[in-house]
C-alpha cells in the first residue's frame, strides 16, 4: 500500500486515476472543459448563458448534452491552466441552478474525452454483502441506488456532494478489501469502426471479381459459403451500437421480435410482460436513453447510420431484390442502443447492455472502440461468454479499427 502511495504522488496529482487490475490508470485533465449537472431543467442556449458571479468564468460552448437531464459537458473561458480549474468549477457552481459541477478527462492513448460524473461501479467480494457496502458507504455520503439484475455482487453507487471527488471515492472502495473492483462509471466519446459501401455491386469483399480494380477473388467467397447456408433465422446476432433503422426495407424481415412481448396487443402495453426488467423491448432496447426505441436517430456526425450499415453487412436480407446482401442474409438482427453520436453510455449502462445482449443473441458484433480499460466491461463480456445462448457462451466480436492502427483498444483488446 505504502509503494502505492509513493507511486501516485510521484505522478503529481494522484486523484486523477482509478485502479484497473489492481494497478493505476492515469487520466489527464482537460482544463478547457467542466462537466455541469443542473438541478433544473436547462436548454443548451441558457446552460451557455450562465457565468460566474463575478463574470471572470463563462461558458463558451455545449460540447455535450448527456441523457440524464440537466447534465452538460462545456468548454469554459477564463479558467487559464489545470491549477485554475477547480476554482473555476466552484464559482460557477455558485450558480443557484447548479447543484454539482465535476472535471472532464480525456484518454492519455487517443485524447478522446472521458466523464465522471457521480456514480461508481463495484463488485463485492466473495461473501461481502449490500449491508457489508452500505456500512463502509455510510460515513463517505455515498449510497447504493442498483443492485445488477444479472450479477448481483454488483452495485452502482451515488457519490453524494460531501464525499469528495468521485475518482478519489472510487480508490477507496478499489483498496478497501470489500470489492474486487471499483471504478467510476464512465461515459464519454467513442470511436466508432467505418464500414463499406452498402451497393452489392460494390462489395467485393463477399464476391471480388476485379470490380474495383482488385484482385479477383480476394474475398470471403460469400456465394461459396451460402451454398451451404446463409445463415438461419434461429440465430440472433446483436448489435451494440448507435440503432438501427427498423424499417429499412432491407433490415425490417430480419429484425427481431421478442416472443415475450409481441402477440395479442403486448408490444405496446406498458407492462413487462416477459419479467426481464424492460417494458415492452419488442426490437431491442435503447441503453443510451433507457427506453425501448432501438430504432437509429439520426445525427451530423460523420458516421451516420452507422449501426444500420453495421448490422446490413452482417445480415440485411439477402435474395429479395433489393439493395445488399448481408453475409449472415437470414439471420435475425438485435439493436441495442449505446451510444448517440460519438458519446456512449456510461460503462454501468453498457455493461448491462452486453448482459441484455447474452440473454436473446447467439452473437455480439460491436464495432467500436477507444474507451478506458474497465473492470465493469470485462466482467459483462465474461458473463456473455460463459451465460450466453443458455449457458453454451456468445461468440463476441469487435472491429479492429480504423486507419491501419496497429494497436487494438479497448475493450477488444481485454
Amino acid at each position: 500500500m505504502v509503494a502505492v502511495v509513493l507511486a501516485l504522488a510521484a505522478q503529481g496529482e494522484a486523484s486523477d486515476c482509478y485502479y484497473y487490475n489492481g494497478r493505476p490508470v492515469f487520466l489527464r485533465r482537460d482544463p478547457s472543459l467542466v462537466g455541469m449537472d443542473f438541478a433544473v431543467a436547462m436548454a443548451p442556449a441558457s446552460v451557455r448563458a450562465v457565468r460566474s458571479p463575478d463574470g471572470l468564468v463563462t461558458i463558451e460552448k455545449v460540447v455535450a448534452r448527456l441523457p440524464r437531464p440537466g447534465r452538460f459537458v462545456c468548454q469554459i473561458r477564463g479558467a487559464q491552466g489545470s491549477e485554475n480549474l477547480a476554482q473555476a468549477r466552484e464559482s460557477l457552481a455558485r450558480d443557484p441552478r447548479v447543484r454539482r459541477t465535476y472535471p472532464v478527462f480525456r484518454n492519455p492513448k487517443n485524447g478522446l474525452l472521458v466523464f465522471v460524473f457521480d456514480e461508481i461501479i463495484v463488485q463485492s467480494r466473495p461473501g461481502v454483502g449490500p449491508d457489508d457496502l452500505t456500512r463502509f458507504s455510510s460515513s463517505r455520503d455515498v449510497e447504493i441506488i442498483e443492485r445488477n439484475r444479472y450479477a448481483p455482487d454488483v452495485f452502482l453507487l451515488r457519490v453524494g456532494p460531501k464525499a469528495g471527488s468521485t475518482l478519489e471515492i472510487a480508490n477507496e472502495y478499489a483498496l478497501s478489501g470489500l470489492c474486487l473492483w471499483a471504478e467510476p462509471n464512465f461515459a464519454g466519446q467513442i470511436a466508432k469502426s467505418s464500414v463499406n459501401d452498402p451497393y452489392f455491386s460494390q462489395q467485393w469483399h463477399l464476391d471480388n471479381v476485379g470490380q474495383t480494380g482488385g484482385t479477383p477473388d480476394a474475398d470471403v467467397d460469400a456465394p461459396e459459403a451460402w451454398a451451404i447456408t446463409p445463415g438461419s433465422p434461429d440465430v440472433v446476432i446483436a448489435f451494440l451500437d448507435d440503432g438501427c433503422e427498423l424499417n429499412h426495407e432491407d433490415l425490417a424481415a430480419n429484425i427481431f421480435i421478442n416472443p415475450g412481448e409481441s402477440g395479442s396487443g403486448r408490444e405496446i402495453n406498458g407492462i413487462d410482460d416477459d419479467g426481464n426488467g424492460f417494458v415492452d423491448d419488442v426490437h431491442g432496447w435503447d441503453f443510451y436513453d433507457n427506453d425501448n426505441n432501438a430504432n437509429h436517430t439520426f445525427t451530423s456526425g460523420s458516421l451516420e447510420g452507422h449501426g444500420t450499415a453495421v448490422a446490413g453487412l452482417a445480415a440485411a436480407v439477402g435474395d429479395n431484390g433489393l439493395g445488399v446482401a448481408g453475409i449472415a442474409y437470414r439471420c435475425r438482427i438485435l439493436p441495442i442502443k449505446i451510444f448517440y453520436g460519438d458519446l456512449y453510455a456510461g460503462d454501468y449502462e453498457v455493461a448491462n447492455a452486453v448482459r441484455y445482449a447474452s440473454t436473446f443473441a447467439d452473437v455480439l458484433s460491436n464495432s467500436w472502440g477507444g474507451g478506458l480499460p474497465s473492470a465493469a466491461l470485462d466482467s459483462a463480456f465474461q458473463y456473455a461468454l460463459e451465460n450466453g445462448r443458455g449457458g453454451l457462451g456468445c461468440p463476441i466480436f469487435f472491429a479492429a479499427g480504423n486507419d491501419g492502427n496497429p494497436a487494438v483498444g479497448n475493450p477488444a483488446r481485454n
